[in-house]
């Protein structure tokens, strides 16, 4: 029997060595959040346009208008070459057709009709769509000199008929004597 117990006891031996360490807990890790988003880069308004030369004497004009100095927007309106002479751009026309609305508004209320309508007939004829707001429109002093002057472009607008040539008169018997 002493053989069979030292078997017993070698086949146990072997028996726990073959056998794996009980596992060890370990610790979970803890989650990995993923890192956070950035701030989005603030985004820059563009910067505004740079006004022309042009809108800025058209700007000028119109604040001696909207000051009362009626005279000095005249001036400035008709003495700014940066104005009349672009032509680059649809703009720089508006922009000829504006100065023409306040400078044709200052001269009717300084009483200058005659004027004022001329100016009003420049515009139209460099935008024959122009119009003026409906409150601009009922202005006692040039209101009705926008409509004579929508009349005037308007008529120097249309082609003159040509005129059927004159029948040759033939020489009275007098004369060819």
């Amino acid at each position: 029997m002493r053989l069979t117990g030292a078997l017993a006891v070698i086949l146990l031996v072997v028996l726990v060595g073959c056998q794996s360490p009980a596992p060890v807990a370990q610790p979970e890790p803890s989650p990995v959040e993923p890192p956070a988003a950035a701030p989005p880069a603030p985004v820059e308004p563009p910067p505004p346009p740079v006004p022309t030369p042009g809108e800025r004497a058209l700007a000028e004009g119109v604040a001696l208008y909207d000051a009362g100095d009626f005279n000095g927007a005249i001036k400035r309106l008709l003495g700014a070459k940066e104005i009349w002479t672009d032509s680059t751009t649809a703009a720089a026309t508006a922009n000829k057709v504006a100065a023409h609305k306040y400078v044709a508004f200052s001269y009717c209320v300084t009483k200058r009709r005659t004027q004022c309508r001329k100016q009003f007939v420049d515009a139209l004829r460099l935008d024959p769509g122009f119009n003026l707001e409906p409150t601009e429109k009922t202005h006692p002093i040039w209101g009705p000199e926008f409509e004579r002057a929508k009349k005037e472009a308007s008529a120097a607008a249309t082609p003159a008929k040509p005129r059927a040539p004159k029948a040759a008169i033939p020489p009275s018997p007098a004369k060819a004597q």
